[in-house]
C-alpha cells in the first residue's frame, strides 16, 4: 500500500469523527479536545512501512506549561500514566506520541490511547494533585 493510499483510508477514518487535513509530511487531526478554549491538534506520520507515529502538536505542550507551571516537575508522572497507555513522553520535544504497526492496532485504537493520555495529564494540577508539586 503507497503511502498516498495509506493517508488517504486514515482521513477518511478520522474524518468523521474529528477534521482532518492532509500536508507534505502526513495529516493533521483536529480533536474535538479543548484546553482552556484551544483546540488540540495532534500529527499523524508514517515513519517506515505500516508503521504510524501519531503524536501531539504545539497546543499540548503549551497548555501544559501553563497548567503545571513547571513541567519538569512532572515528568515521572506523565511517562507513568503514558507508559499505561503504550504511550511515549519526549522529555526534550514535549511530546506525547505513540507508534505501532498497523496490523498490531487499528488506527482508532492508538488515537484514543493518546487521546486517553493527553486527557489524563492535561488535566494535572487543575483536578489532578500531586502532594509537594507546584
Amino acid at each position: 500500500m503507497s503511502d498516498k493510499t495509506l493517508l488517504d483510508l486514515c482521513h477518511k477514518s478520522f474524518d468523521s469523527i474529528c477534521n482532518t487535513k492532509g500536508n507534505h509530511w502526513g495529516l493533521d487531526i483536529s480533536t474535538t479536545i479543548f484546553f482552556d478554549g484551544n483546540g488540540m491538534a495532534f500529527h499523524l506520520q508514517q515513519v517506515e512501512p505500516k508503521t504510524l507515529k501519531i503524536h501531539t502538536d504545539q497546543s499540548f505542550w503549551e497548555w501544559l506549561a501553563y497548567a503545571t507551571l513547571d513541567v519538569g516537575c512532572y515528568h515521572e508522572e506523565i511517562k507513568t500514566v503514558a507508559r499505561r497507555f503504550g504511550v511515549a513522553w519526549d522529555e526534550q520535544k514535549l511530546e506525547l506520541s505513540i507508534t505501532f504497526r498497523r496490523n498490531a492496532m487499528t488506527i482508532s485504537q492508538a488515537y484514543f490511547r493518546l487521546a486517553q493520555v493527553v486527557g489524563i495529564v492535561g488535566n494535572f494540577r487543575h483536578y489532578i494533585h500531586f502532594k509537594n508539586k507546584p
